[in-house]
């Protein structure tokens, strides 16, 4: 079960790392992907700290997670999903639903129980071991 978990949890992290490449170096093209307009420098520079930030910190936490097979980097990926989901959440309250926001949350919450079930798996494998 452990080695299922790491391979899935690899893959979260390299196509998180793709999109953080992918912020870093083609700005334009990633926010436009997830409908965001880089209008000048200032937007440009806001994706690829902010959203290139976000999704670097969760492939290394992840990629470390599918190497080590530890609980403490699950975790901080899961914070990191759980803040993300949040903030879904707060826009849908703000905002209203609308049928564009139903597969990011699908992903996200795939996500989440990928690295939640990998948590328990190690976190019970390092209590025992």
């Amino acid at each position: 079960m452990n080695v299922l978990l790491r391979v899935l949890i690899a893959i979260v992290g390299l196509l998180a790392l793709a999109a953080t490449l992918l912020a870093w170096f083609r700005p334009e093209s990633f926010g436009g992907d997830l409908g965001l307009v880089a209008a000048s420098e200032i937007g440009r520079a806001t994706i690829r700290s902010d959203m290139g930030g976000f999704f670097g910190a969760s492939s290394v936490f992840a990629i470390l997670a599918a190497v080590h097979g530890r609980s403490q980097y699950t975790r901080a990926a899961l914070l990191l999903l759980a803040m993300a989901v949040t903030g879904r959440l707060v826009n849908i309250a703000v905002g209203g639903w609308n049928p564009a926001y139903t597969a990011p949350l699908v992903i996200e919450a795939a996500v989440i129980a990928i690295f939640a079930l990998a948590y328990h798996s190690f976190r019970t494998a390092e209590q025992l071991g």
